[in-house]
């Protein structure tokens, strides 16, 4: 099934309040954990639309190796990230029932699950196994499910009580015979010292030292059915009809009276402490540690009012089941100031720190204070690009079409437009500078402000262009314009602007930083420019840029350059930056934030200026298409991720699933054509960035990084035992996990057996004594019968024996040389003498005779071109001889990667071909990825130190060709295909590729 989430949206919630919630952690960092307003959590939702059987989640459990497992009324879930998993009677047709109220992760790593008629499951290694009445269940409707430290499973019954199950698979069981205050069962939980806490339809209960008792009025327990318990350190909560009480080992006491008479189903405590309650029909609420409860519904995302369960994974995030869908909770490093708390529109083009602490935001409708908690809308309606201070704490506000506008006394007045003499209405950026002139920046030149003079600047003075986008002042006073064709800095003596040359085609300079030593950070269109004096670098998509359009560079605190683009936010480490710059290192590691790491939108907004800033906190501000974005790179450390787990989900042996078993191993019968395996890296937090590395021991050289494919296959095995590892990456760049294996024997035929080749060897050895003694018999006899005639004929037959020796000897040497001389002529005609692969001749003839039985039979038939990259800069750079080394190099890999019935030829020049019969596209495209990776492995170093050898081919099928001809243009074709997507990379053959 599809997993795929949808985001949910805050709706009619009151703005003053949200305004509270979040405006108060843009003013001060929150303390604790729980003090982080709920608004500010990343939610996501999943629902019947993304995948889920049905809408009700009963319960959520994780499993050891990492699955979470969802109980709903239309089956059993499992949920790889990606992917949900449904359990039913369709799948299993054994299975009682489909409808599950519960679900835990049991010890041993498998899951129980509790059925409302089927008694319950037992999930382990992907066995499943049912236990209901038959096997001694008191009943099968069951509601909880607790595992207890001591092995035993309690089981809790709708109207039957509970049972405890002892590992030996005893039963017991309790009823209100036995002290219960109700037959109907809850819920079960087990606190610190063993004791088990039983939730019925009236009251509470509890196991202690092999005894149920009950716990009620005398100990402050209100009357009512209770639905939830959990203990935390020295105090029990207990959660029903009557609200959320606690006890710190006397009498119950209500723990917030705001909760009183609210009826809470679940409880949770997270990893920070904090308790979650979740309401039978209001919502979620969250317990902070100074007593205050936050909550969370429907108005800010939650997709119902009734909360069914609770749970918080490995990673931290909570999970939400209610009647309306699934919802996950968790923490990000971004948070977003929205229109719903207070800004005048989401679409904001500036943002600009007051030197008085007030944060200054401008959208496209309008301009919003921020002062300590409270937001303000200040002026008309207008659409704001760029933001400046002036000494006094007034504040220039550049418009999109009303031209400046400036705030001073509380009030927002025009202060220049086109009919005063600015260039356009259009502004675009605002400069104060340290003599107190404003410089405004136009879409149609820029204009100096100096007093009462006006002096208008464009291409006449020296301006690349008029579209001017960004203004600085550097550290010796200097003016720098950033166009959208260059950069230029102002010449106070002669009064224009000197253009400054930029490099690798980059031309529109959004942003200017300038660090501590007076070094440039310039965000282009061809990625970051660094100027330092009169030196200029670039870094872009080849050193490790995920975005080369860029908008806004800030400098934080901590070291980093901090840069805003239409992708998301980008963040570099400084010394690893001009180190690269430097020459020092080739490639940086570019951390990449997008929506999932809490941005609401990742376009983030350019071509004004500020539209990114450093606040007073030390946090940074971006300005999006969905609001404000803040982060506090301080607190970054909090969220860094941890390698996901792997698991092997699944073994195909030529379309037919294989099951691993316990020992994580398969046996594949002889002959078999395709092995495929499927796995999933276990995160929930990115899986839509997760990238894997797989490899099969015995037969690849070198790990395979496939990138975000989930599936590894290989093609025609040969006997032997192998290990297939794979390991995962939350995304490209960072570090792999845990590998998960698995076990692989691939069965001979009894003719590939060793010990068949020993019996071969035997019965060869015993027929040639046989020969020997066979041939020894003859000869003896013929002895004796040339011994009665030697005395005849002695001297004429050695005369005669002797020049037929002579002869004999003669004629063979003359056959042999003969032979020999044919042999070559017929190697040097069909072979390429360099590499020793088929000539082209060959591979013509050879060719035309597979197209003909691809014809005849319609066996599949593949043809593969591949061409050596690069292969001139070694002739030029080393020697021709260095050149022929590297031909050769290649020619190896092909001879031994190959298989016996496929044909590799030299082509021509640095081009080679390679003929594979019996094969399909998919088997043909596989090959290729291996020789590409192996022709990737090649050690230059005895011929082209310092080069790496890599390859682009192109792949063709002969279905659908006409001749062979045909099978030969498509995979050249395809090759320019490879050549023209940049080399090092296979191609196969499509109708809408390019004809080269």
């Amino acid at each position: 099934m599809n997993g795929r989430k949808r985001w949910a949206k805050p709706a009619g919630l009151l703005p003053c309040l949200l305004a509270l919630m979040l405006f108060g952690s843009v003013a001060v960092h929150a303390a604790t954990a729980d003090q982080r307003p709920l608004s500010h959590y990343l939610r996501e939702v999943w629902t019947t639309r993304e995948g889920l059987p049905h809408n009700l989640v009963n319960g959520i459990a994780q499993t050891e190796e990492g699955y979470l497992w969802f109980a709903t009324w239309e089956g059993a879930v499992s949920y790889n990230g990606r992917d949900f998993r449904l359990f039913g009677r369709d799948e299993l047709p054994e299975m009682p029932d489909e409808g599950y109220r519960a679900v835990i992760a049991a010890r041993d790593g498998g899951v129980w699950l509790g059925s409302s008629r089927g008694g319950i499951a037992r999930v382990q290694r992907g066995q499943w196994e049912f236990l209901s009445t038959k096997q001694g269940l008191s009943h099968n409707e069951v509601m909880a499910l607790l595992e207890a430290s001591d092995g035993s499973l309690w089981i809790g019954y709708q109207f039957g009580g509970v049972d405890r199950r002892h590992p030996d698979g005893r039963v017991e069981h309790f009823a209100v015979a036995q002290g219960l205050p109700s037959p109907l069962v809850n819920a079960l939980h087990e606190d610190a010292d063993g004791r088990i806490w039983i939730a019925t339809g009236t009251g509470l209960a509890v196991f202690d030292h092999n005894e149920i008792s009950q716990v009620g009025a005398e100990r402050g327990l209100p009357a009512g059915a209770v639905f939830a318990v959990h203990s935390q350190d020295d105090r029990l909560l207990v959660g029903g009809e009557f609200g959320l009480v606690v006890s710190n080992g006397g009498s119950f006491a209500s723990f917030n009276p705001s909760l009183d008479g609210i009826a809470i189903q679940r409880i949770l405590r997270d990893r920070h402490g904090t308790v979650w309650a979740g309401a039978t029909h209001r919502g979620l609420y969250r317990l902070r540690a100074d007593g205050g409860v936050d909550y969370f519904g429907e108005a800010l995302g939650l997709p119902n009012q009734r909360v069914a369960s609770l749970f918080e994974d490995r990673e931290h995030s909570l999970w939400v089941g209610t009647s309306g869908g699934l919802m996950r909770l968790r923490e990000g490093p971004f948070v977003n100031v929205r229109q719903a708390q207070g800004l005048a529109d989401d679409y904001v083009r500036s943002v600009l720190p007051a030197s008085n602490g007030e944060l200054w935001i401008g959208s496209s409708t309008g301009l919003v204070r921020m002062r300590g908690n409270q937001a303000e809308q200040v002026g008309p309606l207008m659409s704001v690009l760029t933001l400046a201070e002036l000494d006094g704490g007034e504040l220039l506000i550049g418009t999109y079409l009303q031209g400046v506008m400036r705030w001073a006394n509380g009030m927002v007045q025009p202060f220049l437009d086109s009919a005063g003499g600015l260039p356009s209405n259009q502004v675009r950026t605002l400069l104060s500078d340290a003599q107190d002139r404003i410089w405004i920046g136009t879409t149609r030149g820029l204009l100096l402000l100096d007093g009462a003079e006006q002096t208008v600047f464009d291409a006449r003075h020296g301006l690349p262009r008029e579209y001017v986008l960004t203004l600085h002042q550097d550290r010796d006073g200097r003016i720098w314009a950033g166009t959208d064709k260059g950069l230029a800095w102002f010449n106070e003596d002669t009064r224009r602007f000197e253009h400054v040359a930029l490099i690798d085609g980059a031309e529109s300079v959004f942003g200017i930083a300038e660090d501590a030593d007076g070094a440039f950070w310039l965000a282009s269109d061809r990625g970051v420019i660094y100027r330092r004096g009169d030196g200029l670098a670039r870094i872009g998509y080849a050193h490790g840029l995920p975005v080369e359009k860029l908008f806004q560079i800030v400098l934080d605190q901590q070291g980093h350059i901090w840069i805003s683009s239409n992708r998301g936010v980008i963040r570099l480490e400084r010394a690893s930056a001009k180190a690269l710059v430097d020459g020092r290192v080739e490639r940086l590691d570019a951390q990449h934030f997008t929506e999932l790491d809490g941005m609401a939108s990742a376009q983030c907004n350019g071509g004004s200026s500020p539209s990114a800033a450093l606040l007073h906190d030390g946090r940074l501000a971006f300005s999006t298409a969905l609001g404000l974005s803040l982060v506090d790179p301080a607190a970054l450390d909090a969220f860094q991720p941890v390698p996901p787990p792997v698991a092997i989900e699944r073994v195909m042996v030529d379309d037919r699933r294989v099951r691993t078993g316990e020992r994580a191993s398969i046996v594949v019968p002889p002959g078999s054509r395709r092995i495929e395996f499927s796995f999933a890296g276990l995160s929930f937090l990115r899986p839509e960035t997760i990238t894997y590395r797989y490899r099969l021991d015995g037969f690849d050289r070198n790990w395979v990084e496939s990138s975000n494919r989930m599936s590894a296959e290989f093609t025609s095995l040969p006997p032997g035992r192998y290990q297939f590892r794979v390991s995962a990456a939350l995304r490209r760049g960072l570090p792999y996990g845990s590998e998960a294996s698995v076990q692989v024997q691939v069965l001979p035929f009894w003719w590939q057996r060793p010990i068949t080749w020993f019996a071969a060897a035997a019965v060869g050895v015993l027929l040639v004594l046989l020969l020997v003694r066979y041939r020894h018999q003859q000869q003896k006899s013929a002895r004796q019968v040339l011994e009665r005639l030697v005395d005849e004929r002695t001297e004429a037959l050695r005369e005669q024996t002797e020049r037929l020796v002579v002869a004999d000897r003669d004629r063979e040497s003359l056959l042999t040389q003969l032979r020999e001389q044919s042999e070559a002529f017929e190697r040097q005609a069909r072979e390429d003498p360099l590499t020793g692969l088929a000539n082209r001749r060959a591979f013509d003839e050879w060719l035309r005779r597979e197209f003909a039985r691809f014809q005849r039979l319609h066996q599949p038939l593949c043809l593969a071109v591949l061409d050596l990259d690069h292969f001139k800069r070694i002739n030029d750079c080393f020697s021709h001889s260095a050149g022929d080394q590297a031909l050769q190099a290649l020619a190896q890999v092909l001879q031994e990667k190959c298989r016996t019935m496929d044909l590799a030829a030299r082509f021509g020049g640095e081009e080679f071909a390679l003929i594979l019969p019996n094969s399909d596209i998919e088997e043909a495209h596989q090959l290729a990825e291996r020789l590409r990776s192996e022709i990737a492995a090649i050690d230059c170093g005895e011929f082209a130190a310092g080069e790496t050898l890599t390859a682009s081919f192109g792949v063709a099928s002969a279905e659908g060709c006409t001749d062979e001809a045909m099978l030969v243009r498509r995979a050249d074709q395809a090759l320019y295909e490879a050549k023209r997507s940049g080399r090092d990379r296979v191609c196969v053959w499509q109708s809408e590729l390019p004809k080269s």
